[in-house]
């Protein structure tokens, strides 16, 4: 998420390399977590709660069909291509019967 400008002199830092500012939110930062929990929200307002949920970056697509399962995820992708965001493959784990969920 782009910090606005004309507050990102609030992010500034001092290392021995110089003085640096963030563009994007850090998680560190006290409002970050609820900031981009409120953002994939609306990134993926027109799918939460019917086939799919999030909490910060953790997004379940849940379907009762492998077939609506395909469509579902697509939709999912669309949006997060839509709003400029990538997965990495690694972390993703697809067409599990079962997973741990926040852990």
């Amino acid at each position: 998420i782009e910090i606005e400008e004309s507050d990102k002199h609030k992010t500034a830092f001092i290392c021995e390399f110089g003085q640096y500012e963030f563009n994007r939110i850090p998680f560190g930062l006290t409002n970050a977590p609820s900031t981009f929990q409120r953002a994939m929200n609306n990134i993926l307002k027109t799918v939460l709660y019917k086939f799919a949920l999030v909490y910060l970056d953790d997004i379940i697509v849940f379907s009762n069909s492998i077939t609506h399962h395909v469509t579902h995820l697509e939709a999912v992708f669309r949006l997060l291509k839509q709003a400029g965001l990538k997965l990495k493959k690694k972390k993703c784990e697809f067409f599990k019967e079962e997973l741990h969920y926040v852990g």
